[in-house]
């Protein structure tokens, strides 16, 4: 997926928190389209927050029929789009995923977990 992904000027996606991980890796605005039967609506959660990031735009299934104008819209923007990347650029700095796989990776040689 990070090819597709940093080949990509936009990406039209669902919102899930792997996803946007992703998008924020790869520094690819998006136009999110949360799933709206996931459990306890966490991807419309997940895309409000990006969305207030600045990292994506959002259109909630029942308005599908408006996705084409807004992907042009912002496909036409090239401003937004380098103030998207920029915004996914300060998320993906606050993942600290090479910190997390550090840990997990000493627990692994210490045996787990102690009780």
């Amino acid at each position: 997926m990070a090819s597709a992904y940093s080949a990509s000027d936009i990406a039209i996606t669902r919102s899930g928190a792997g996803t946007l991980a992703e998008l924020a890796t790869c520094r690819t605005p998006a136009v999110l389209v949360p799933y709206a039967f996931a459990a306890d609506n966490h991807q419309t959660a997940n895309a409000l927050y990006a969305v207030e990031a600045g990292m994506a735009q959002m259109i909630p299934e029942k308005n599908i029929e408006k996705l084409k104008d807004v992907a042009l819209d912002l496909l036409n923007e090239s401003s937004q789009l380098q103030a998207m990347k920029e915004a996914l650029a300060r998320a993906d700095a606050n993942n600290h995923w090479e910190k997390i796989l550090k840990e997990v990776l000493d627990l692994a040689k210490e045996g787990g977990v102690k009780k």
